[in-house]
């Protein structure tokens, strides 16, 4: 089965196996790059996906692009979205406004992230709240919620000035040694 390089959806022009919130994919189908306004996909490899609304479950997806982003027992590398949902999922990256994160994600920048028994590499956002919130890094302005971190913001201040101290022992020893040459 060849992969097609661009699936526009047309609201208008909904193929078989169509629903309410728009077009469903489904028996694992693969496509490079999806394109359109409600997009359901169950079971598909999908390259790019980028529409208003994308629902993704148990699907294969590289890049997601949208404002509002379901994703359900699914890998994903990329998701940009105003809105994210995250369920017994694994993202690399996600961007967003505000994410709900039910699975892993190894970065994850948001304004407002809800965090409920997941793990992550790092955290950045200005409000996180959740349950059972393990990462390595956390960056929050507000925190609500039990939080098992490697590093937080004053042992990364602590690792910053310990670099910078050596550093400038480093770059002493340096010059010292060059005046003596």
């Amino acid at each position: 089965m060849t992969m097609p390089d661009y699936l526009i959806v047309n609201p208008d022009e909904l193929p078989s196996g169509s629903g309410e919130d728009g077009p469903i994919f489904t028996s694992g189908e693969s496509f490079r790059n999806v394109s359109g306004e409600n997009i359901q996909l169950v079971d598909c490899s999908i390259y790019h996906a980028s529409g208003d609304k994308i629902n993704i479950e148990e699907g294969a997806t590289n890049k997601i692009t949208g404002n509002k982003v379901s994703v359900t027992n699914s890998p994903v590398a990329l998701i940009q979205a105003n809105s994210v949902d995250l369920t017994s999922s694994s993202a690399v990256s996600v961007r967003s406004q505000d994410a709900t994160i039910n699975g892993t994600a190894g970065m994850l920048v948001s304004q407002s992230a809800t965090i409920n028994n997941s793990r992550s590499g790092l955290i950045i956002s200005r409000d996180v709240r959740g349950t059972k919130i393990t990462t390595i890094v956390l960056l929050a302005g507000k925190v609500n919620g039990p939080v098992e971190t490697i590093v937080d913001r004053q042992s990364l201040y602590r690792m910053a000035l310990i670099a910078g101290a050596a550093f400038a022992v480093v770059s002493s020893l340096f010059r010292l040694f060059r005046k003596h040459r």
